[in-house]
């Protein structure tokens, strides 16, 4: 369950795009920029905001391809409340 949650949290399009170019070489501002407050979230701070917040309520889709997949599983918020939260 946790697994499928980070995979929908890795779908979402603003999450994809950083984790594709997380290790592209950083300016000379980006490193700078790298502790201070006000610098835009990481890849891992923006994963571990979706998979805290409790409006990210993501379902599987259902699909053939195995047994465990013939119906939709909830992976949202409630379903993984029992997980640490992410940080």
């Amino acid at each position: 369950l946790p697994y499928l949650c980070l995979i929908h949290c890795l779908m979402e399009d603003n999450v994809k795009e950083k984790w594709i170019h997380q290790n592209d070489p950083k300016t000379i501002q980006e490193i700078d920029a790298r502790r201070s407050e006000v610098r835009p979230e990481n890849v891992f701070e923006k994963i571990a905001n979706r998979w805290n917040s409790n409006s990210f309520n993501p379902t599987t889709v259902v699909m053939n391809c195995h047994y465990d997949f013939l119906e939709e599983i909830d992976i949202g918020y409630d379903a993984t409340s029992d997980f640490v939260r992410a940080s």
